[in-house]
């Protein structure tokens, strides 16, 4: 059994979507070796989002640590905040953006595991 803390041991890189991302279980045996899905920590600086997309194979949880933003999720557009959780299907075209005036800090559980190839832009 391996345990993990969010603040401990971690390190954020930027992604190649300019989001600072760390991963705290993936696929690969250095990250947890998970069969089954992905948590990821994303941190978006204040105005920063991530482009709309959707997933063919994989649904998302989002849930929200730190900062104020909002989520649109097909036509909705939704206010998030400290512990809220936003789950997302397959297929729905998702965003979240930053409003807020310090980075926007979340974790997203992703099943199956996030690939980078289920992503449409």
């Amino acid at each position: 059994m391996e345990l993990a803390r969010i603040g401990v041991n971690r390190y954020f890189k930027k992604s190649s979507f300019g989001d600072n991302i760390s991963i705290l279980l993936g696929r690969h045996q250095s990250q947890g070796g998970s069969e089954t899905h992905t948590v990821v920590v994303v941190e978006l600086e204040p105005e920063q989002s991530i482009d709309p997309h959707f997933h063919k194979e994989r649904e998302e949880s989002f849930y929200f640590l730190e900062g104020n933003g909002i989520a649109i999720i097909d036509e909705f557009e939704i206010s998030i905040g400290a512990e809220n959780l936003i789950f997302v299907r397959r297929f729905e075209r998702h965003q979240i953006k930053n409003s807020g005036a310090i980075p926007l800090k979340f974790l997203v559980i992703t099943a199956p595991q996030w690939v980078h190839e289920d992503s449409f832009y």
